[in-house]
């Protein structure tokens, strides 16, 4: 599995904490692989790099088309990341299997 954190927002945001204190820092997507596709969390990461869970909030509706557009991409770089390790994966078997009939190969012209 490999995780990525991937900001979504230039803008400076404040949000309130649970003691109403406030915070500064950007909205985030957290975009993680995972064995059933790819997972999707939002969140906000503080200036001080704490990451807090939240929602997403659009303000506005060409904020939100911004922010959908971003995270499309970033959706469509997993999925294409993934499949590039599974052929390699997949290469990697194959090869293993041939250096591993060849060695039996071997083997068996000995005896």
């Amino acid at each position: 599995m490999s995780e990525d954190t991937k900001t979504t927002d230039e803008l400076e945001n404040s949000v309130a904490d649970e003691q109403n204190q406030s915070i500064q820092g950007q909205s985030i997507f957290l975009i993680e692989t995972v064995a059933a596709g790819v997972a999707v969390q939002t969140g906000f990461l503080a200036t001080d790099g704490a990451v807090h869970m939240m929602p997403a909030v659009f303000p506005s509706l060409q904020y939100a088309l911004q922010q959908i557009d971003e995270l499309r991409g970033h959706v469509i770089n997993h999925f294409e990341n993934a499949a590039q390790v599974g052929l390699k994966v997949i290469a990697e078997n194959v090869s293993n299997n041939e250096s591993s009939d060849a060695e039996q190969n071997q083997t068996l012209d000995e005896k």
